[in-house]
């Protein structure tokens, strides 16, 4: 599937069979390509740091898996207590504060590698940020992007896709904030910023997002 993307809204550009997708010279086919072009249009940079995180962390929890497999759990953990001090301190304050045993690291690091290297990113602030990465690359310049056959290095990572089933049929939707303008665009005051929510009513609109998937 090639995909472009318009800030968080996609749209399907291109639908393709597998052996014509990208592939790395590991083996790794891409599912999905991102079109870079919606990212600058709407300044949304938060998906590409997504990916990238979910790329390293990728790595990282490989890494931990093969010093596991060595009986190496205190190489491991320093590795998960290097990576997260860059990423989220409170977080990794949180952990060392639950897991203090080693019998408790070796079942933590056991855990990265059976679900997943867990990640937190707050909404809106506090999250990870260009100076980030340059961090994290510094500290890790070993972490390169995927050798791509007959293209430029990349990288591929697992990442959310939603899937949403539109019902224009009803044209009906609902809104929970703020007052209208001329525009019919929602707006804020300083005092309606006191109120968690408005008592604005639902409103008939375009669309109802009737259902949710996953790819």
């Amino acid at each position: 599937m090639w995909n472009t993307n318009d800030g968080g809204k996609s749209v399907i550009g291109k639908i393709l069979p597998d052996p014509q997708m990208p592939i790395t010279q590991s083996g790794i086919r891409a599912d999905i390509i991102l079109n870079p072009y919606g990212v600058f249009k709407r300044t949304n940079l938060g998906q590409l740091f997504e990916l990238e995180l979910n790329f390293i962390g990728q790595v990282i929890r490989d890494r931990i898996k093969n010093l596991i497999e060595k009986q190496k759990y205190k190489k491991a953990f320093i590795l998960y207590k290097d990576i997260m001090k860059i990423i989220n301190k409170e977080q990794l304050k949180f952990v060392l504060s639950s897991v203090k045993e080693l019998s408790e690291k070796k079942q933590f690091l056991k855990s990265i590698v059976r679900d997943g290297f867990y990640i937190h990113q707050p909404p809106f602030f506090n999250n990870v940020d260009i100076d980030t990465f340059k961090e994290l690359y510094t500290k890790f310049p070993d972490i390169k992007p995927y050798k791509m056959k007959n293209m430029n290095d990349a990288i591929i990572a697992p990442t959310y896709i939603l899937r949403l089933k539109h019902d224009a049929a009803s044209k009906f939707s609902a809104r929970s904030t703020g007052m209208l303008n001329l525009k019919n665009i929602p707006t804020k005051t300083k005092t309606s910023k006191q109120d968690l929510y408005s008592k604005t009513p639902i409103r008939l609109g375009k669309y109802l997002l009737a259902q949710v998937k996953f790819f």
